[in-house]
C-alpha cells in the first residue's frame, strides 16, 4: 500500500483546473472496474446479505455478478425482482430507506411468512400493504405477498408476507409502527463490475497467513466425541452421523480440530474411522489445549485431495470483499494452495449487543434476545475475544435458527483443563451487564469467488509493501524491512542480499 499522491504544484505557472482522484485504501485499485452504476440501494443492514432495491435488478445484476458496496466487492449469490442476496454479511452502517408510517400497528411477533398486526379498520389505511408492498417494522424489511384486496384486509389481523427475510421473530413487538418503504436519495449507490464470478467452494483460510486449504466438507465433518488423549495422541470420533470419508483417507491431507490447524495423521484413517491419531509435530494448536474429557462437540475438518482442478496458480480470487492472486497451487491430496499475499479477513460481526446473560462451563451461551447462528459457526463473547476463546457452534439452534440458548464447545472458555483454567476447574460466566456476541465470517468454511476478468483489465497485483515490510493503514505509508527502501520497499540494498 502507497501513501496517498501529493502534488508539488509551485514551479507551475498554468495550474488549470485539478482533476485527480486518491485511493486511500488497497481496494481502490480496483474501483475502475465498477462504471456501471444499478442505481441506489433502497436498505441494507449491518451484517446482513439482503440488499432491498428500489426497482426490479434481477435482470441486471443476476446471480455471479460482481458488485460493490461501501467499499466491499462481493459476489450476488441471488436476485430477486425486490432483493439481491449477496455472498457476504455487508459490514458497514446500516442503510436505511425513507419510512411512512402506513396507520397499522403490530400485535405480535413476526414470524417466517406472516405478521400479527391490529385490523386496520379502513380501506384507506389498507391500500398501504396490499400484494407487493415494500414494508418495514421493527428494523426489518420485508414485502408483502398476499391476494387480498382492501376490504378484505381492513379487518384482518395477519398480514402474509415473503419468506426469506432475515427477521428475527423478537423482532417485532406489540405496537411497533409498520412502515412502508421508498427511495431516500441519500442512499449510497450499488455499482456493478463486467467481471463475473462463481463459487470457489468451501475454504479455510487463516487471517495473517497466505495459506487457504479447499475442504472436502461434504459427509466429511466428524465431531471430537471424548476429546484428545494426550498419552496416546488420539482423538476420539464420533462417527455414528459424521464419517470422515466415503474412501480411506490417507496421511498426506490436512486436518483442523476447532478451526486450528493443521494437524496430520500419522496412519490411514479408515471409512467411519472412530478416532484420529495425530502426529503431535505437524503442528497447530498445542495438544494439551484439547486435552479434556469435556472437549465434545469440537468440529474436525480434512482437506479436499487436491487443489489443481479448482485453484491455479495466476487465479483470482475475491475474499473477504477483495481480489487476492492465487501464487501457487500443491496440485495434489494436500488441499492446499497460497495467495501473493496474506490474507486479511477472519473478521467479526456483531449478532447483538449486551445480550449475552451467561456462558456456562459447558459452554453453553444464553442470549437476553433471539439471535440467529448456524451449527458450524465460530462465536465469541464481548470481554472474552480471542482466538482460543472462540466457541463451536455444535447444535443447531431453534426454528430458523433463532434462539435464545447457543450450544457449543470451546477450547479454553468452559471445556478447559489445568493449565489454562484457574485451578484447574472450568467456570461459568454470570456478568453483572449482559455482553456482546460475535459471529466469526471469511474464515472457517467460507466460500469464496474465483473471478473471470475481462478484457479491460490492466491491473496488476502486487502484495503490501512489495512484501518487503508492512503497511501502515492508518497512513498508507510502509515501514521497510532491513535492506529495503523506496515508498513501496521495493528497492533493494546490499544488506539484503
Amino acid at each position: 500500500m502507497l501513501k496517498s499522491i501529493e502534488l508539488d504544484t509551485r514551479e507551475v505557472n498554468n495550474q488549470g483546473t485539478p482533476d485527480y482522484w486518491v485511493a486511500n485504501v488497497r481496494q481502490g485499485q480496483f474501483s475502475s472496474r465498477y462504471t456501471t452504476n444499478l442505481g441506489r440501494v433502497q436498505g441494507l443492514n449491518y451484517g446482513s446479505k439482503l440488499l432491498y432495491t428500489n426497482s426490479d435488478w434481477s435482470s441486471k445484476a443476476p446471480a455471479d455478478t460482481m458488485v460493490k458496496i461501501g467499499g466491499q466487492e462481493v459476489r450476488v449469490t441471488a436476485a430477486a425482482d425486490h432483493v439481491l442476496t449477496l455472498s457476504e454479511p455487508y459490514l458497514g452502517a446500516s442503510i436505511i430507506p425513507t419510512l411512512t408510517d402506513t396507520g397499522i400497528t403490530a400485535s405480535g411477533v413476526i414470524a417466517a411468512s406472516s405478521l400479527a398486526i391490529n385490523a386496520p379498520g379502513t380501506s384507506i389505511i389498507s391500500n398501504h400493504v396490499l400484494n407487493g408492498a415494500k414494508l418495514y417494522c421493527g428494523g426489518c424489511s420485508f414485502r408483502a405477498e398476499h391476494s387480498d384486496n382492501a376490504a378484505t384486509i381492513k379487518s384482518a389481523t395477519s398480514l402474509t408476507i415473503s419468506t426469506g427475510h432475515d427477521c428475527h421473530t423478537d423482532a417485532v413487538s406489540s405496537g411497533d409502527i409498520l412502515y412502508r418503504r421508498t427511495d431516500d436519495p441519500s442512499n449510497q449507490n450499488l455499482y456493478k463490475s463486467t467481471d463475473t464470478a462463481a463459487a470457489t467452494g468451501a475454504l479455510l483460510t487463516t487471517r495473517g497467513s497466505p495459506d487457504v486449504y479447499v475442504l472436502a466438507h461434504t459427509a466429511t465433518e466428524a465431531t471430537v466425541a471424548t476429546g484428545y488423549d494426550v498419552g496416546t495422541s488420539v482423538f476420539t470420533i464420533d462417527a455414528g452421523t459424521n464419517a470422515l470419508n466415503a474412501a480411506t483417507t490417507g496421511t498426506t491431507e490436512n486436518w483442523f480440530v476447532n478451526g486450528f490447524g493443521p494437524y496430520s495423521a500419522t496412519a490411514l484413517v479408515a471409512t467411519d474411522a472412530t478416532d484420529f491419531t495425530l502426529d503431535t509435530a505437524s503442528g497447530g494448536k498445542a495438544a494439551l489445549d484439547f486435552n479434556s474429557a469435556t472437549f465434545t462437540g469440537a468440529k474436525m475438518q480434512v482437506t479436499a485431495t487436491g487443489t489443481s482442478s479448482t485453484v491455479s496458480a495466476g487465479d483470482i480470487l475475491a475474499l473477504n470483499g477483495r481480489r487476492y492472486k492465487v501464487k501457487s497451487s500443491a496440485g495434489d491430496v494436500s488441499g492446499k494452495f497460497t495467495l501473493t499475499e496474506n490474507f486479511a479477513g477472519g473478521q467479526l460481526v456483531q449478532v447483538c449487543s449486551a445480550c449475552v446473560s451467561g456462558v456456562s462451563v459447558a459452554s453453553v451461551i444464553t442470549t437476553s434476545q433471539k439471535v440467529s447462528v448456524n451449527k458450524g459457526d465460530y462465536v465469541l463473547v464481548g470481554g472474552y475475544v480471542h482466538d482460543n476463546l472462540k466457541i463451536h457452534v455444535s447444535e443447531a439452534q431453534g426454528t430458523a435458527n433463532d434462539d435464545t440458548t447457543v450450544t457449543g464447545v470451546g477450547i479454553r472458555m468452559g471445556n478447559c483443563a489445568a493449565p489454562h483454567c484457574p485451578s484447574g476447574t472450568a467456570t461459568a460466566i454470570a456478568p453483572a451487564s449482559n455482553l456482546a456476541l460475535y459471529k466469526e465470517i471469511n474464515s472457517n468454511h467460507y466460500v469464496g469467488s474465483k473471478i473471470t476478468e475481462t478484457s479491460q483489465d490492466v491491473f496488476q497485483y502486487v502484495s503490501q509493501c512489495s512484501n518487503r515490510g508492512t503497511c501502515d493503514s492508518a497512513t498508507g505509508v510502509c515501514k521497510c524491512f532491513k535492506g529495503y527502501s523506496n515508498d513501496n520497499c521495493d528497492n533493494q540494498n546490499m544488506l539484503a542480499m
